[in-house]
């Protein structure tokens, strides 16, 4: 007798066509350049759509890396892939001034793994926060004339994780994620002097994380009406406080224009190399309620804060404040098509001028079942958002942005199938 396996390459190929993209998918805010840049709030088109809901939220099929405990509920047997991309397009207006922004990019990719009766597991990459901005600014100096200071950044974080859940009850389910933080946020500020008699002067700062973190969560499942299929799920989930480590390089140097605007490096005024330091993530809490009757609809709410009034990088403070995020959304199927809505409040960690930038969204969507042959349960789901941030109040940048979410899911009962032959 002779056994061989067939192994289903769409997943794999499709993983090595987009783990080499860089997961910096927004588009340039100058608010980016505090703290640790923007966050992201979204883990993939499901989420997306109905307001980002998603910690007392789970599904046979639904990889769920916000809340780890999630991951007991994935179908016996069925392995489960995700991959999703995400498009952004924002006009900034500040006073009678405006600009156009926008990116397409990777959004996740994660993979959901039931291992027997009472556990279940996960791991994949999403994005958790991107750096991206161009600032200029125009001043006098009584000593040296006319001088113009340029701020650019770019770069972000990236959320490698893998999860493990199991029940300890048949209603209640508890689950940790570890993930392993790492990227780079780039800082380059030029000073041009209008008088071509003075040096220019360019610093450039880089900060690369390599670290991990945890979080942990728990979910409770209720069925409250057996006959008519209706059931609670109410969750929670914490952030554990980590202190990132990484290293620093800073490399400051004058430098003169030649005739055809080459940079000709004139003197180093600081190089360093390699410096150890750490960035630190403040607690997390969050949770989320969700009602569903099976297979026809279901709505919920999440909540979420996070104290970033004590955060330093590298020995550096950024004047933050305490974030919080209230989500509502839901879904409902019509024939075999979900239609998904949701709206969400956030109240970022920043403070600038007295005004702490809030944001508002607005988001719909449908998913989509694919059948076919090969795979057993396959879905294209879309996301789209409204939304708004910040305020033109006290020379401040508002940000009025689109966004689109576009997600895969499938999930077959065998990857590696095994077939006898006598």
């Amino acid at each position: 007798m002779k056994i061989k396996f067939k192994v289903r390459l769409l997943p794999v190929a499709f993983l090595a066509m987009i783990l080499p993209v860089s997961a910096q998918f927004t588009y340039n805010s100058p608010y980016s350049r505090y703290g640790i840049g923007n966050l992201y709030q979204v883990v993939n088109a499901h989420n997306a759509a109905m307001g980002g809901l998603k910690y007392g939220i789970n599904g046979a099929y639904l990889v769920n890396p916000s809340n780890p405990a999630s991951y007991t509920a994935f179908r016996k047997n069925y392995f489960t892939f995700d991959a999703g991309l995400n498009g952004s397009a924002a006009r900034l207006t500040a006073g009678s001034k405006s600009r156009d922004e926008g990116h397409f990019n990777l959004n996740n990719l994660a993979f959901g793994v039931p291992l027997g009766d009472r556990w279940g597991g996960a791991f994949g990459l999403i994005p958790f926060s991107s750096v991206g901005y161009s600032i200029s600014e125009h001043n006098l100096h009584p000593d040296f004339g006319g001088y113009n200071t340029i701020y650019e950044g770019n770069g972000g974080i990236n959320r490698a994780f893998a999860g493990l859940a199991a029940k300890i009850t048949p209603d209640l389910s508890v689950g940790v994620n570890a993930n392993f933080m790492f990227g780079s946020l780039n800082y380059i500020r030029t000073v041009v002097f209008d008088s071509t008699y003075y040096l220019n002067l360019r610093s450039r700062q880089s900060r690369i994380i390599h670290d991990v973190s945890f979080d942990a969560g728990l979910q409770y499942n209720k069925i409250l009406n057996e006959s008519r299929g209706i059931s609670l799920t109410a969750g929670v989930m914490a952030g554990i406080p980590s202190r990132l480590s990484g290293r620093e390089d800073i490399l400051t140097e004058t430098f003169k224009y030649s005739g055809s605007n080459v940079v000709v490096i004139r003197d180093t005024v600081e190089n360093v190399s390699g410096a150890e330091g750490t960035m630190n993530l403040p607690l997390q809490l969050a949770g989320g309620v969700s009602l569903k009757r099976a297979e026809r609809w279901m709505a919920g709410v999440d909540f979420a804060w996070q104290d970033w009034s004590g955060f330093s990088a590298f020995g550096t403070v950024d004047s933050l404040k305490p974030a919080f995020q209230m989500a509502v959304g839901g879904e409902y199927k019509l024939n075999s098509i979900l239609l998904r809505a949701g709206l969400r409040y956030q109240q970022s960690y920043l403070e600038i001028r007295s005004n702490q930038l809030n944001e508002v969204g607005i988001s719909f969507g449908v998913g989509l079942p694919v059948y076919n042959k090969n795979y057993s349960v396959s879905m294209i789901s879309m996301g789209l958002e409204a939304g708004m941030r910040g305020t033109t109040d006290d020379g401040l940048i508002q940000e009025r942005f689109g966004r689109l979410w576009l997600g895969f899911t499938m999930s077959q009962e065998r990857w590696f199938k095994r077939r006898e032959y006598n």
